[in-house]
């Protein structure tokens, strides 16, 4: 275990202004890709400490959540000295982690309040015995406790670039080329504290070994947008068509039958992209429970406490995406930013305050 030493001026100054890493990524050897130098670092050094808190006192267990592709459970890990090897684990995704605490904090919290929705994968490699002094999660014998994980950052890709180039300007674009192909996410073991400036971490209740080994967060993410683009279809008709037919040109002003069929079509394509996401989330909801109740991983309370929260849901979520689509198809012609904003990010945003005000609650609770 390293001492706790003190922390040299311009390191100070670095931190102070919220830049982790980039004082020494470029000047000392540090433990990420080629050298890069990492939060792990930092707080393995005692320069700077975690965000990972132990409870004061026995800790109450978050509220069960739904994973993003609502085939699965998660809650957010109270205490990091409950992980043990084998646990599945995510927590908050973005590029840009490790080029600012604050940020890294920022993206962390907005994960726990529903408002960052996708996630990165890591499996713990060590039981958790304690947190020491810096707050860096620590085994029985005193080592750092280990995660294994697909990963990259953008420092590391920097690096990664100006190794392989070899010093060679013309390489670099061949270089950059393989590393985007291929080499996006490197599998390597590494120490949990690296996420120590991002304090919520999520368990999912499945382990690794009994599902997928894959994240499906590509699938999830891809169909969204075609919901999203279907829906945005289903706008323009309905303006195009309301602009044709007070100008009076195309045949759907000189087909009445068409006309209604035309707006008939598209009006039911964007209420159906707009409710039927949010009764196909609960139905998953309702049957992801069902098929988790066996494993015992959960008390019946929390069971009713999460169909009544989807049930909410569905009336909000689903509801506001069609008032959203309907308003938007109203004032599309004069106000089209508007329309735009609400057809894309009112059901979103009402979402994502649905959770806050259910993770709000369930903190008070306890």
């Amino acid at each position: 275990q390293a001492p706790c030493l003190p922390i040299p001026h311009q390191r100070r100054m670095a931190v102070g202004l919220g830049l982790c890493g980039t004082w020494r990524q470029w000047r000392e050897a540090g433990s990420g890709a080629h050298g890069t130098w990492m939060p792990t670092d930092d707080f393995l050094r005692g320069w700077r400490r975690t965000f990972f808190r132990a409870p004061k006192g026995p800790a109450a267990p978050a509220p069960l959540r739904l994973y993003m592709d609502y085939a699965r459970l998660m809650r957010e890990v109270q205490d990091i000295s409950t992980l043990r090897r084998g646990d599945h684990c995510v927590i908050a995704v973005k590029v840009s982690r490790v080029l600012s605490p604050s940020f890294d904090r920022f993206t962390s919290f907005a994960s726990r309040y529903g408002f960052c929705v996708v996630y990165h994968h890591f499996v713990v490699l060590d039981d958790v015995a304690y947190l020491d002094e810096a707050g860096v999660p620590r085994t029985s014998s005193g080592g750092a406790a280990g995660i294994l994980e697909y990963t990259n950052t953008v420092p590391e890709a920097l690096n990664t670039f100006a190794v392989k180039s070899e010093g060679s300007t013309l390489r670099v674009p061949l270089v950059v080329a393989r590393f985007l192909l291929f080499d996006k996410g490197q599998c390597q073991s590494m120490a949990l504290a690296d996420y120590g400036d991002m304090p919520c971490i999520f368990l999912l209740l499945q382990r690794l070994d009994e599902g997928e080994s894959t994240s499906p967060e590509v699938g999830v993410v891809l169909r969204n947008m075609l919901l999203l683009g279907l829906r945005l279809l289903a706008l323009v008709g309905l303006v195009a068509g309301e602009s044709w037919r007070q100008e009076g040109r195309g045949a759907v002003c000189s087909r009445p039958r068409l006309r209604s069929i035309s707006t008939t079509l598209c009006r039911s394509i964007g209420l159906a992209t707009a409710y039927i996401p949010a009764i196909v989330r609960y139905k998953q909801a309702i049957a992801c429970l069902g098929a988790h109740r066996k494993l015992s991983l959960f008390e019946a309370w929390e069971e009713r406490a999460l169909i009544a929260t989807e049930r909410v849901r569905v009336l909000l979520v689903g509801g506001a995406g069609v008032a959203a689509f309907v308003v938007a198809s109203v004032i599309s012609r004069s106000l089209p930013g508007a329309a735009l904003a609400l057809c894309v990010g009112a059901p979103t945003a009402l979402d994502s305050t649905w959770t806050c005000a259910t993770v709000l609650w369930a903190q008070s609770a306890r």
